[in-house]
């Protein structure tokens, strides 16, 4: 299996729980409505319209960007009113960034030997 094929499965992986969580908000499950009140429907709509971008793939990295930004509003959404450490956000960012580093090493820059973006 190719590093741009483990990538892509990393992402999607990534995504497919991203979409589920999502889908929850939009559909108003009972637990997403206690946590996010009256803003649920919107909050997942922003999830979903980030996953279709990153499944898109003249908009791939464009999705990847945005998912990873609202991963870590997830993130710091959690330590911050719930206190505990935000495990599910931190797996799938890092199921991103690893994804990317192998799909696509130039959207990295310099970080990890990619080509410089002009």
């Amino acid at each position: 299996m190719s590093r741009e094929k483990i990538g892509l499965a990393l992402w999607g992986l990534a995504g497919l729980a991203l979409l589920a969580s999502g889908t929850a908000k939009v559909f108003g499950a009972e637990m997403m409505v206690n946590a996010l009140g009256a803003n649920t429907l919107w909050v997942g709509l922003i999830e979903w319209a980030c996953v279709l971008a990153m499944f898109l793939p003249t908009t791939r990295q464009l999705g990847f960007f945005l998912c990873a930004s609202y991963l870590g509003g997830v993130i710091a959404t959690e330590w911050l009113t719930m206190g505990g450490v935000p495990i599910p956000g931190l797996v799938l960012n890092t199921l991103l960034y690893v994804g990317i580093a192998l799909y696509s090493p130039s959207a990295m820059g310099y970080l990890l030997g990619g080509n410089k973006v002009e």
